[in-house]
Parts: structure tokens; C-alpha cells; sequence
């Protein structure tokens, strides 16, 4: 019976050290939109898919389950104006397509492809 208490230890015991990602993503699972600049979160998940601005605030990802389903620079995607900074500052789910907000760059993706299909100014 000890040996039994014994095996369980250990295995909880590694699974809670090992188990953890060491990446955490900071997400919110209730809003569709997240601005960087009031927050420090990095995405949201909606309808089990999360979407994810990585480190380099230039790229979104999108992840189900812990897979990836597709990962784009979308700053590279688009022309780069001189007067704005090149890194994401907002992303928000919209009308069926995903926004992602650079100066005065708006640029929408396909949330199921992560292709780009309007870059433009609002």
C-alpha cells in the first residue's frame, strides 16, 4: 500500500512540475478583442480557438487544443508606413474576419487560414 501512495506521489509530483508550459499564453476567454495598450494580455479564445499576438508583436497566431493551426507576420504582409510603429497594438474578432491594428493600418485576416485579405488605413 505504500508503494502504491509512493508511485502516486512521484507521478503527481512530476506531472505538476514538468506538466506546466513554461510560455504561458495570456489570453481572455470571454472578450474578442484585446487592446495592448490597456492590457497585458496577448489574445483571446473564442469558440475554443485562441488567438495569440506573439513576443515580437508583429505576429498572430491562432491555436486549437494546443496545436497550431496557422501562424502569420501580418506586418510584413502589409506596406510599412514610415510614421507608425510596426507592432500590433489591438486585435478584435469582426464580422467574421480577424483585425489586427497597427498605426493607422487596419488589417484584416481570415481567422481560419491566417491569410491576409484587406490592409488599409481607418
Amino acid at each position: 500500500m505504500k508503494q502504491l501512495f509512493f508511485i502516486l506521489f512521484v507521478f503527481l509530483s512530476v506531472n505538476s512540475i514538468f506538466g506546466q508550459k513554461d510560455n504561458a499564453q495570456k489570453i481572455d476567454t470571454v472578450a474578442t478583442e484585446v487592446d495592448f495598450k490597456e492590457t497585458t494580455l496577448r489574445g483571446f479564445q473564442y469558440k475554443g480557438v485562441v488567438y495569440f499576438v506573439t513576443n515580437d508583436m508583429q505576429t498572430v497566431t491562432a491555436s486549437k487544443d494546443g496545436k497550431l493551426l496557422w501562424q502569420n507576420n501580418v506586418i510584413l504582409d502589409c506596406e510599412k508606413s514610415k510614421s507608425s510603429p510596426s507592432q500590433i497594438q489591438k486585435i478584435k474578432l469582426h464580422k467574421g474576419y480577424l483585425h489586427a491594428f497597427y498605426g493607422n493600418t487596419d488589417i484584416w485576416i481570415e481567422p481560419f487560414d491566417g491569410s491576409v485579405f484587406i490592409c488599409g488605413r481607418y
